[in-house]
């Protein structure tokens, strides 16, 4: 017969709250997969909310919700996105985070862009009080297949440029940090049909005065439409930090589903 390990019921509510969480992703947000698809010129406004809940021997309520505005028109895009995250077990609080992400991409060839864009976020358990980024850079369509029908699509994308960082961290001695990083990515995105799509996303940021310094974040999703504004979505994450605050641990693993309303 074989004797399974102990768990406390704190690490199992830990890894349930993770099944229903979407989209944060602790101390680097990859804005690459926050981008909407296809639009028709105008605005369109999207939210999300993810609820978790558990009573009995032991309690806990995991809430997540976002709200976010795409504009097109011609050949500029951009998205404003605000999200936050909070958890409670046993009345007792272990995630609070959130963010603000902000970008525009203007097109002035079918496969070369130009991006700006800004950011903010904390999260209190990773002792990030505060986060503020602003950076530029060149997104380059290095593939890109559509179909006759339009519904399928496969696309391959890099995008490469610098930013500004400051942080703000929470330990025991308290440290800020201001200095310049690389931001690269390289993206896939594939719509199999009208109703199933994937993205999958690999991203690089380097300090430029110490290559030591890095993040790194690998993010892959897909999305299930149910019906013509409600779509469910499935992904895993996996970020890891060469050097994270102290206490912190350098990377994290996240399986996530939700589901997404579209107006």
């Amino acid at each position: 017969m074989i004797t399974l390990p102990k768990v406390s019921s704190k690490t199992v509510c830990y890894f349930i709250s993770m099944f229903f969480y979407s989209g944060i992703i602790y101390a680097q947000v990859n804005t690459e997969t926050l981008r909407a698809g296809s639009l028709q010129d105008g605005f369109r406004l999207t939210t999300n909310f993810n609820f978790g809940l558990a009573e009995g021997n032991t309690s806990y309520l995991n809430l997540l919700g976002n709200v976010r505005l795409d504009h097109q028109k011609n050949n500029n895009r951009s998205f404003a996105v605000i999200q936050y995250s909070r958890a409670v077990q046993d009345d007792e609080l272990f995630q609070n985070a959130g963010f603000l992400a902000l970008r525009n991409t203007n097109y002035f060839k079918p496969e070369i862009g130009w991006e700006i864009f800004a950011q903010q976020q904390f999260d209190e358990f990773l002792r990030l009080r505060d986060r503020k980024l602003i950076g530029s850079g060149m997104r380059l369509r290095l593939y890109n297949v559509e179909s006759t029908d339009e519904e399928k699509k496969l696309q391959l994308i890099l995008g490469v440029g610098g930013m500004y960082e400051y942080e703000d961290i929470d330990a025991i001695i308290p440290e800020t940090h201001s200095l310049i990083r690389s931001t690269n990515y390289l993206s896939v995105q594939w719509v199999l049909n009208a109703r199933v799509s994937m993205n999958a996303v690999t991203y690089m940021q380097i300090a430029v005065s110490d290559l030591m310094n890095y993040r790194n974040l690998l993010e892959s999703s897909i999305a299930v439409k149910l019906a013509e504004s409600l779509s469910l979505t499935v992904g895993v994450n996996h970020r890891y930090d060469s050097k994270p605050p102290a206490g912190v641990e350098p990377y994290d693993i996240i399986i996530r589903n939700g589901l997404q309303l579209l107006f």
